[in-house]
């Protein structure tokens, strides 16, 4: 928990405007350096990642991290039926690309902040033939994203899954 990081949003200009925010919400729980992401380990280009939601980055980050702690890795899960199951509902980082000059104009504005693209981009990563999907329920995204990961094992509609939950507030 620390003050909210000036990389965020600053308080100060909140508080000229008269905006109530600024006098409420001072502390929050922030990750730390969030614009980093190593988009080489996942062959993405540095344009691209300029405009890719930090949702989406966490997902590749903590998704591919779960199938190397399981004791799988690229090589074993490529071309296999593993899925990825992906709860992520918040937007904000679409309002941040549009109110961008420089990011709207990127070809890849559409694609980084698409909750539809987030979960194929692990299995395109990983070479994964399974399912893959994002599931936006507000609050319980992930409880239905783990549900459908459960029944597709089940129902063996895969060998293997993740299920990724990620909610990111970028906006005040």
């Amino acid at each position: 928990i620390s003050e909210v990081p000036a990389s965020r949003w600053g308080l100060a200009q909140f508080a000229e405007l008269g905006y109530p925010l600024s006098k409420r919400v001072r502390h929050g729980g922030f990750i730390r350096d969030i614009e980093n992401f190593d988009n080489a380990r996942f062959a993405i280009s540095p344009a691209e990642a300029a405009v890719i939601d930090p949702q989406q980055r966490l997902l590749m980050e903590v998704g591919y991290e779960a199938f190397h702690s399981s004791g799988l890795d690229k090589t074993t899960l490529s071309g296999t039926m593993g899925g990825v199951f992906v709860g992520i509902s918040l937007i904000d980082f679409s309002f941040i690309v549009s109110a961008s000059p420089t990011m709207s104009r990127s070809v890849y504005a559409a694609t980084g902040s698409s909750h539809s693209i987030a979960a194929g981009r692990l299995p395109f990563v990983l070479g994964l033939q399974g399912p893959c999907c994002s599931y936006d329920t507000a609050c319980s995204s992930t409880l239905a994203a783990n549900h459908a990961a459960m029944r597709a094992i089940q129902l063996s509609e895969c060998v293997n899954a993740v299920c990724v939950g990620v909610m990111q507030v970028l906006m005040p």
